[in-house]
């Protein structure tokens, strides 16, 4: 250090004094040595300074983001929801300039620094370029955390599976559930006062997308017990020793009791959207009715590819992507001897009964079957073996009403509520997106392969807050398996 470095030189300047040639040679060779010994030192430090920014940067998004540490087996934040208050935008701006400013710091030209180690600065400073820049437009999607494609009305409760999953402390699980429960009204109100300050910015969501969202939230309002809320009250509590009868049942009131209230604030969501945001929509479709809506949706633009193109480029992609797959279904229409329009065909499949007439097991099993008798035995044709899970994927029913499917912790979780409404024709792309190649190969991959974990894990918030968020990297397969891949023959 700079204290050693000043000892040798006094040592070097009483020698030189004394006028010993040969010794003074020696010690200027020795300093020489210590000198850019202690530089080299100080130098190789940068792999351990990458490695420290990026395991900082993922904790601060396990804190910043509970639900999504829920999800990730982390359970040091479970008592906490996500916050949608609008003044943590810039907290959470700043905070990623310091990861962005110590990254920036990391010599890139060190030889400690490997090949992968390179990549991994690499997408790490571009992550946190990407989510710095995007806080322009924190005013526009941020501010509209509900559409009728994606919002908390669309899976209500959805963080109550991942809590009591594999949970080692079951008291301080209930304990930290009912936090959560008392949490979820002040994060309804949270999107409320986003969502009423978009309408005093103008920059509120198209009537369009949000005129299906009152309806949608229609099957929020179900019994207490219904509720994706209530389900450890179920079978969790049923089947554990940790409590007496009577504080199982003094548990279960006081579930009623949040539930309720929780509902209630459902409920001055549904009246306050209904009312005085629908009245505040924009009537145009397109952002470019924003200000600035023109660089907005460029700023998106450029969020989703990573790279430079145009509108009209991409718009042409889209249109020759329709032409191929509308060329297929001819195709299947001609297979079969069809010979109307294509909306014909469609109306013709919802009106053929042997595409509905199931049961509840008879879903669950065409599921099931459908993973490891069509899919996996075929996976190998277009996924390296080594890459092929063999963890298996198991199909239960899902326990409240939710969406089609969705998947957690190696499970295939199946909307089995009224089962003969739900077609068999799309069964297969619900199995290849939940299953494999989509959320279970993935999930596998992930936990299989050494990349750090900032990467492995996406998360951020959801698609509205493009483009403040930070960038999606996993590119799932199963899009080619849907065109092409003998699995689905």
């Amino acid at each position: 250090d700079f204290r050693h470095f000043t000892l040798w030189i006094s040592h070097y300047t009483l020698l030189s004094h004394k006028g010993n040639r040969m010794l003074k040679y020696a010690v200027l060779c020795i300093l020489v040595a210590v000198v850019c010994g202690s530089l080299i030192s100080d130098d190789a430090t940068d792999k351990n300074k990458l490695d420290k920014v990026m395991d900082d940067f993922y904790k601060w998004k396990l804190k910043t983001y509970p639900t999504f540490a829920t999800g990730q087996g982390v359970h040091d934040y479970d008592d906490k929801l996500t916050s949608y208050n609008y003044t943590v935008f810039d907290g959470r701006r700043e905070a990623c300039m310091g990861f962005l400013q110590r990254a920036k710091a990391i010599n890139r030209t060190r030889s400690d620094l490997n090949p992968q180690d390179l990549v991994n600065l690499h997408v790490l400073i571009q992550d946190l370029t990407s989510y710095t820049e995007g806080i322009r437009w924190k005013n526009y999607g941020n501010l509209n955390p509900i559409t009728f494609l994606e919002g908390i009305h669309r899976s209500p409760g959805g963080w109550v599976n991942a809590m009591f999953r594999n949970t080692t402390n079951l008291k301080l699980t209930f304990d930290n559930y009912f936090k959560r429960l008392q949490a979820v009204p002040v994060m309804i109100d949270e999107h409320i006062e986003c969502m009423r300050l978009s309408i005093k910015l103008n920059t509120t969501n198209s009537f369009y997308s949000m005129a299906a969202v009152p309806e949608q939230m229609e099957g929020i309002f179900v019994n207490v017990t219904q509720t994706r809320y209530w389900w450890p009250m179920n079978d969790t509590l049923d089947n554990t020793t940790v409590f007496n009868v009577t504080e199982k049942e003094q548990l279960r009131s006081r579930a009623t009791e949040q539930i309720q209230e929780i509902l209630s604030k459902w409920k001055d969501l549904k009246t306050f959207i209904e009312g005085e945001y629908m009245n505040n929509t924009r009537p145009e479709i397109g952002v470019t009715s924003f200000k600035d809506g023109v660089e907005y949706y460029k700023a998106c633009l450029n969020w989703h590819l990573t790279y430079e193109s145009t509108a009209e480029e991409v718009h042409q992609i889209g249109l020759d992507e329709v032409k191929r797959i509308q060329g297929d279904m001819q195709k299947v229409m001609t297979n079969v001897g069809w010979t109307g329009d294509l909306q014909g065909f469609f109306a013709h499949l919802k009106n053929r009964s042997e595409f509905y007439n199931h049961t509840e097991e008879d879903l669950l099993k065409g599921y099931q079957d459908i993973i490891d008798k069509l899919i996996n035995p075929k996976l190998h044709l277009v996924i390296k073996n080594e890459t092929i899970p063999t963890e298996p994927c198991v199909v239960k029913r899902m326990p409240y009403n939710g969406p089609s499917g969705s998947y957690g912790g190696g499970t295939f979780w199946a909307n089995t509520r009224k089962p003969t409404t739900r077609p068999n024709f799309t069964m297969v792309a619900l199995a290849l997106h939940e299953a494999n190649p989509g959320h279970h190969l993935q999930n596998v991959l992930a936990k299989s392969i050494s990349i750090p974990k900032f990467r492995l894990w996406g998360s951020g918030g959801g698609y509205y807050t493009i483009p403040f968020n930070f960038p999606f990297y996993t590119t799932y397969s199963e899009a080619k398996l849907y065109y092409d891949c003998p699995c689905t023959s």
